[in-house]
């Protein structure tokens, strides 16, 4: 391999390739998306309520 030729895919190939990477990733996503979200749950309440905390306090001057 030489830096100046990079090795190159068939169009076909690379498009299946992407295609089996997008359908694994919607399969895992429809599978594990609500239980993963869920368990994000508390750390978005948490920096939401963080955020409007420094929002709301006075700025050193």
């Amino acid at each position: 391999m030489d830096f100046t030729n990079p090795p190159m895919m068939d169009r076909q190939d690379l498009r299946d390739f992407k295609k089996s990477i997008d359908l694994g990733f919607r399969d895992f996503s429809r599978a594990y998306g609500d239980s993963l979200e869920s368990f994000f749950d508390p750390l978005l309440y948490f920096l939401v309520w963080f955020e409007k905390i420094l929002v709301a306090a006075p700025w050193p001057v």
